[in-house]
């Protein structure tokens, strides 16, 4: 079980997020755009179930990074979405998340702090196969320190099936063996 403190530094946080959505909903409210109101609870709703989606892959070091990560100090925002049925991939955990810690850092390292930046991690659990595919808009200070690091090699279970890089995009395909 997670320290005390740790507890109620996670419950901060998600109070913190639920406050604000409730102020966009006021709002609104407020303005009279109930179309506004719906679109964001849709998008509640959606972000909740792939936030469901993907606690349950059985990756909780991987998951609870990718849960907290707006929370921290970061160049970009990020955003998750589960394509599929649920799996367990704990098989991949360890690889995957040490894959995703270098991975994340490299991109603080070449984002321009001064761009607004995203980056969409997209869970496909296909039938026959696994991908994850990091689609970072935005942009990047200096790009050669990442293509470095997609010539370096990749590991046995994680292979970058296809990536496209330029000075204001990333798109990045990890396919799991």
């Amino acid at each position: 079980m997670a320290k005390p403190n740790e507890i109620i530094d996670i419950l901060r946080h998600s109070r913190h997020d639920w406050l604000n959505v409730m102020q966009l909903i006021k709002g609104n409210l407020a303005l009279n755009r109930p179309e506004r109101i719906e679109e964001i609870i849709r998008s509640v709703i959606q972000q909740s179930q792939n936030e469901s989606k993907l606690s349950s892959l059985n990756i909780p070091a991987l998951v609870a990074d990718l849960l907290t990560f707006n929370w921290e100090n970061h160049c970009y925002e990020l955003e998750i979405e589960v394509i599929g049925d649920v799996k367990d991939l704990s098989h991949y955990e360890n690889e995957l998340h040490e894959w995703y810690s270098q991975f994340i850092k490299l991109l603080d390292q070449c984002c321009d702090e001064g761009t607004e930046n995203h980056l969409l991690v997209t869970f496909q659990l296909l039938e026959e196969e696994v991908k994850i595919i990091f689609d970072f808009q935005g942009q990047f200070k200096d790009i050669s320190v990442i293509e470095s690091w997609f010539k370096s090699p990749s590991s046995e279970l994680l292979v970058i099936a296809e990536k496209e890089l330029s000075v204001n995009e990333m798109f990045c395909v990890v396919t799991l063996n």
